[in-house]
């Protein structure tokens, strides 16, 4: 499976909308990969799978694992060392589903019909939509954070970068991991990488995105 999409990232006539779906399926499968693993080493660490299998199982295990590492050493070279910030930012950012937000997210339960309108269209993946309707819509200090956030966001995934940076420098990123980590992917899309690091630095100690961020900082300080 994995070689396929490594195939197609090598087809000199490939569009850049297949070799971008060929990346987004590879870097998942890789991840899925890893789950598989961590799952299997606890699962016999508790018991329930046996450490023992008579030879021709073991052999087939062995052999399992060592097409995965090598496909996986072949086929993600951009999550290893040679790989720059800005290029592990677009892996992760393909890899990850766009963000699904619920009525009444950051606080505010108040919604007009545009607003909730906008709201609809963002979750449909309309993010044109999304930011023409929220133009129309009136902010107070109640929804001025989801507001801003749901504009940065319509902005970061049609992949106006700087549009998205100006919105996301506007909120207030106290205790906001959310912001900070999208503020860093798009400084990095746009090759700032000292706009980026300051983002990252305060989401070191945060359980959702500090292993993200540890290999990031890494590409950063290869200098």
């Amino acid at each position: 499976m994995k070689k396929r999409y490594i195939d197609r990232l090598h087809e000199p006539n490939a569009s850049e909308a297949a070799q971008e779906e060929a990346l987004k399926r590879l870097v998942q499968a890789h991840l899925d990969d890893e789950n598989r693993l961590k799952w299997a080493e606890q699962l016999q660490q508790q018991g329930v799978v046996r450490q023992q299998k008579q030879p021709q199982q073991v052999w087939k295990y062995l052999a399992a694992a060592a097409i995965v590492l090598l496909l996986a050493s072949v086929g993600t070279w951009w999550l290893l060392q040679p790989a720059t910030a800005t290029e592990l930012a677009t892996a992760y950012i393909k890899a990850d589903e766009p963000l699904k937000l619920p009525a009444g997210f950051r606080g505010d339960t108040n919604d007009d019909a545009r607003r909730s309108a906008a709201l609809q269209a963002f979750n449909d993946g309309d993010y044109a939509k999304t930011l023409q309707l929220m133009s129309t819509v009136a902010s107070s200090d109640s929804t001025m954070q989801r507001d801003l956030f749901l504009k940065g966001m319509s902005h970061f995934y049609l992949s106006d970068y700087p549009k998205a940076i100006t919105i996301f420098e506007q909120m207030d990123k106290a205790d906001d991991s959310q912001v900070d980590w999208f503020l860093a992917l798009s400084s990095l899309k746009t090759g700032n990488n000292s706009a980026a690091k300051p983002a990252l630095e305060r989401l070191l100690n945060d359980p959702v995105y500090a292993e993200r961020v540890q290999k990031l900082l890494e590409r950063l300080d290869q200098k």
